[in-house]
């Protein structure tokens, strides 16, 4: 002991609680040397030493690798890869310590559960379905690109509305439909079949729709021509805004595209919705990078669309797919109506020839 203090030792340490000598003492304080003493055996204190380095020499203060409650749990993992540490800090939206996030946390994930209703394709879900589990899809559009972990109940019915489908489920089921449910889903109907005048309408469509507005307690006739002027009202709505309302986004093979559609019961509202409107097509394409955007503004009375475009071809695919040549950026349709039915079976086509002629 004595000769580990000649030594310059700043430490001893006496294991298996062995007896410390006054000389010792007194020679440690002498030497600002401390002396601990300890019932541990000598193995046990070796290995102990290891923990006693201070924490501020492990801890890093720069270029630390954190995430917001916010990541996504996808970016996480990317980034948790390319770093050889293994547990990461975690802040809340004002900056401060929320939590620890491990790589082998991340695999205990519980995924978001999600039905999709009225879509089955990826490029109309919302942000982050491939981080959730797909439990049930409801739908009567074309099957797209969509795939499961898992089987999954899949009622694709084709119908002009998808609360059509909705409505046979609650008769299926015996479930009542509240008055306000049964007002939405009639607007749904309605808004879908343009008043049962599109060609997407089915007679199950018809029954639905006078079944819910005898619950609701809604004349039809009356109750669209409101719905659809309401609609056509432009007032404090921005392009963006009219653009959106009713807008999807399709491919074929690597070719994406845009199509939106507004319904008009008057003239006048559907050229003020065109003049608002078509100036925004060129931003909506650049924006989500499409090369080409199309927007349809239906009469519902007189069955005629009028369909604005931009993009590389897309006259051309318009030429191709309708038979028409557009004046002034404007492919006059008359008889089409339905973007489910008649629109985006006759691009796609169109945009097939375009492909096999290259």
């Amino acid at each position: 002991q004595l000769l580990a203090i000649k030594q310059g030792a700043s430490c001893l340490i006496v294991s298996c609680d062995g007896e410390v000598d006054d000389d010792v003492i007194e020679a440690a304080k002498q030497a600002g040397c401390v002396i601990i003493t300890t019932p541990r055996d000598t193995f046990e204190v070796a290995r102990l030493l290891t923990m006693a380095v201070p924490v501020k020499s492990k801890m890093l203060t720069s270029n630390i690798l954190k995430f917001s409650v916010n990541t996504s749990i996808d970016d996480a993992r990317k980034a948790m890869a390319k770093s050889r540490h293994r547990f990461f800090p975690v802040l809340n939206e004002n900056g401060t310590y929320a939590g620890l996030i491990s790589s082998p946390g991340l695999l205990k994930v519980r995924k978001k559960h999600v039905i999709l209703v009225d879509h089955n394709e990826r490029t109309q879900a919302v942000n982050g379905l491939d981080q959730a589990e797909i439990m049930e899809i409801v739908d009567h559009h074309r099957i797209g690109s969509v795939e499961t972990t898992n089987p999954i109940t899949f009622r694709n019915v084709p119908v002009g509305c998808t609360c059509t489908i909705l409505f046979g489920l609650y008769r299926e089921y015996g479930v009542e439909i509240p008055k306000n449910i049964a007002g939405l889903m009639l607007s749904a109907i309605l808004s879908d079949t343009l008043a049962f005048r599109s060609p997407t309408c089915t007679p199950t469509d018809v029954a639905a729709g006078k079944a819910l507005a005898e619950i609701c307690g809604e004349d039809i006739e009356k109750y669209s021509e409101q719905m659809f002027d309401a609609g056509a009202d432009l007032t404090g709505r921005t392009a963006e805004e009219v653009f959106h309302g009713d807008y999807k986004i399709f491919s074929r093979g690597n070719a994406k595209f845009g199509v939106g559609q507004g319904s008009f019961m008057t003239e006048n509202s559907r050229k003020a919705a065109e003049a608002l409107v078509g100036p925004f097509l060129k931003t909506a394409a650049e924006s989500e990078e499409l090369p080409m955007v199309f927007y349809m503004f239906t009469d519902v009375k007189s069955q005629v669309t009028e369909m604005l475009y931009y993009g590389a071809g897309a006259q051309e695919v318009l030429e191709r797919a309708f038979n028409v040549t557009p004046d002034n950026g404007i492919a006059v349709l008359p008889g089409i109506v339905s973007r489910k039915k008649q629109v985006v079976p006759s691009l796609m086509s169109a945009l097939q020839f375009t492909d096999d002629e290259d």
